[in-house]
């Protein structure tokens, strides 16, 4: 498990992880084709709104 000993926040670190690394590739791409910009900032308040959905669905 590493970092995260608790099994019951497992999924939560998860969640976080994923909604970080999906947010970064979709950001990555709107720069790549559609040359938009966006903040750390902003990528970063996306990763926890992605995440605090994923964990409420």
């Amino acid at each position: 498990m590493g970092i995260v000993k608790d099994k019951k926040r497992w999924p939560l670190w998860s969640a976080l992880w994923f909604a970080t690394i999906w947010t970064t590739w979709l950001s990555r791409n709107g720069f790549i084709f559609n040359t938009s910009k966006h903040t750390p900032n902003h990528i970063f308040e996306s990763a926890v709104v992605k995440s605090w959905l994923w964990i409420k669905s």
